[in-house]
């Protein structure tokens, strides 16, 4: 068998591992009724699901930094009261870990979803036996996506730059991955528009399977 391409793999979570836009956008309709902003259609909330979350709610033409702040606060407080878990996992997601598994490559994720949040639902899918290293963000959202990649580098203990792909569903895990200097997956299923960004980057068609 050839030698592998990658020693490790860093997934985004949302929107790549896993569909959890149910709850993020009931929570996302429950914060902003309770903040008595005006509830954009679907389409446009979906775009919250992934970038971090205070700047897609500054992104909101009624909402300003310190409003976002609160906003924030108030979503993970009655997000983690359950709707955390109304999310499912993409078909072929289970079989394509087992494959990098059996084939020795090692597996991270790095998300702009807060570690703990994004614990919860690596272990309610039974991901950790395959994924034991997970980078999540910082509740002050002091760390960037590119500084989630490193970190999983570093508990990983692969260091060879040109031995890891970030793979993700939009243009900010394409250019997290520029800045760390690794390669990219895009997955063509999942939220964003990774297409967007104008960096180099691997074409996939809707089925996980298909990233290795």
């Amino acid at each position: 068998m050839a030698e592998a391409k990658y020693e490790l793999y860093v997934f985004d979570l949302d929107g790549t591992l896993i569909d959890s836009s149910p709850g993020i956008l009931k929570t996302i309709r429950y914060t902003l009724n309770l903040f008595n902003k005006y509830i954009p259609e679907d389409d446009v909330l979906k775009a919250f699901v992934g970038p971090p979350l205070k700047k897609s709610f500054e992104s909101l033409s009624d909402v300003n930094a310190n409003e976002a702040e609160e906003m924030v606060k108030a979503f993970r407080q009655e997000y983690k009261k359950g709707e955390i878990l109304n999310a499912n996992l993409y078909d072929g997601i289970v079989s394509l870990c087992q494959k990098l598994q059996d084939d020795g490559i090692k597996m991270a994720i790095a998300t702009n979803k807060p570690e703990q949040f994004a614990q919860n639902l690596v272990k309610h899918f039974h991901l950790e036996g395959f994924i034991p290293v997970v980078c999540g963000a910082d509740m002050e959202g002091m760390l960037k996506k590119a500084d989630l990649i490193k970190k999983a580098m570093d508990f990983s203990e692969v260091t060879d730059k040109k031995k890891v792909v970030m793979v993700g569903d939009t243009s900010g895990d394409a250019i997290a991955a520029e800045e760390c200097g690794v390669d990219f997956i895009g997955v063509t299923y999942g939220f964003g528009d990774w297409k967007s960004a104008i960096y180099p980057m691997v074409k996939l068609a809707d089925f996980p399977r298909e990233i290795y």
